[in-house]
């Protein structure tokens, strides 16, 4: 899974994720793309997937950054992620 870090007219290129939560149930995000500020808390540590395991994003319809755990992704632009490889 790569995006690009390129503008498009009103920021970055977004995407849509469909992901599950830690409580199991299913959440969708329509216009998503990867966030570039530093997670809330003492360290403030930037996420990197392969360090830590998560996606930093952000929410462009609610405005809000997240962070999700990349064995949680079920769906990336429609397609299906494949976890078992």
């Amino acid at each position: 899974m790569h995006q690009q870090d390129i503008p498009s007219g009103d920021g970055l290129r977004t995407f849509e994720i469909a992901y599950r939560k830690v409580d199991g149930s299913l959440s969708r995000k329509k216009r998503v793309s990867k966030s570039f500020r530093r997670t809330p808390g003492q360290s403030g540590f930037r996420t990197h997937i392969g360090h830590n395991h998560l996606l930093l994003l952000h929410d462009h319809q609610t405005n809000e950054d997240f962070n999700i755990h990349i064995d949680l992704i079920v769906e990336y632009n429609g397609m299906i992620v494949d976890h078992s490889v």
